[in-house]
């Protein structure tokens, strides 16, 4: 088992429940951690195998990969990709926003070290949208100042796992 397979596992599984991966992304993962290892973990070679499966499946499956996990970097992790997917298309931005407020919602997303703002932020944009407060480009900015405050630079790999 190599060092952090859990925590990108963990990534994986959380950004393909919030829209912002693709069981192809799993399975390219899956495939370059298999060839890096040489006794890869049989929860690795399910992933691998899972290609034409559905996201509940490979939701499932990354699941099952061992290891231990941090899970603030995890989220660190989740915003990352979060604000590639911005970079990529701002039109998305707004379900970006959506999407913090249901992770900060479901308690994935705790007040330390990530504060309240994934509720405001979504309020920004809802005002915006109606035309009570501000615009959709004030919005857009606030949401990639606060992705930008608390996405990780680079995946994350805990300590102990170096």
């Amino acid at each position: 088992m190599l060092p952090g397979q859990k925590q990108e596992a963990e990534a994986l599984r959380v950004a393909i429940t919030r829209g912002f991966a693709a069981v192809a992304d799993a399975v390219a993962w899956a495939d370059r951690v298999i060839v890096a290892d040489p006794r890869p973990d049989w929860a690795l070679l399910d992933i691998s195998l899972a290609g034409r499966g559905s996201p509940a499946d490979m939701i499932t499956l990354l699941r099952d990969v061992p290891g231990e996990v941090d899970h603030e970097s995890v989220m660190r992790d989740v915003l990352a990709r979060m604000l590639r997917a911005l970079d990529a298309d701002a039109a998305r931005a707004e379900r970006i926003a959506n999407s913090l407020y249901w992770m900060k919602s479901d308690g994935d997303l705790p007040d330390e070290p990530f504060g309240w703002e994934p509720y405001t932020i979504a309020d920004v944009f809802a005002l915006a949208r109606v035309g009570t407060y501000g615009s959709r480009d004030e919005a857009v900015r606030e949401l990639r100042r606060y992705l930008h405050a608390h996405a990780a630079s680079e995946p994350q790999v805990p300590e102990d796992a170096r």
